[in-house]
């Protein structure tokens, strides 16, 4: 997720990456999309994260996903989303080569 990224166009382009997934014709499971879903949030997501783990909410359905995700962000202070994506903007070059493997690693294609 960039920062200054709404959890709505994150979310849409989530769902893109799924679609085009799917039509490779790689099999991954709803359970794994969610899973990814959830492990490329940014640290302002960690109080999110942890609930839905912890209370077990994790399922398969990427619906509730997103509903829980769109609602959480509305509990997220302006400031704080502001100063998050200020201070993500020096590492995100390396957050996202870090990723990089995971990616490939779980979807078995390279973009």
């Amino acid at each position: 997720m960039s920062p200054g990224q709404s959890i709505n166009s994150y979310l849409l382009m989530m769902n893109l990456k799924f679609q085009k997934v799917n039509l490779l014709g790689i099999d991954l499971s709803k359970e794994q999309w969610v899973q990814f879903t959830l492990n490329s949030l940014p640290s302002e997501y960690n109080g999110f994260f942890v609930s839905y783990m912890i209370n077990k909410f994790y399922s398969s359905d990427i619906d509730k996903l997103d509903a829980e995700l769109r609602a959480y962000e509305r509990t997220l202070p302006l400031a704080r989303r502001a100063s998050s994506s200020i201070a993500e903007k020096g590492k995100g070059k390396l957050k996202k080569l870090r990723m990089i493997p995971t990616i490939m690693l779980l979807l078995r294609v390279q973009f």
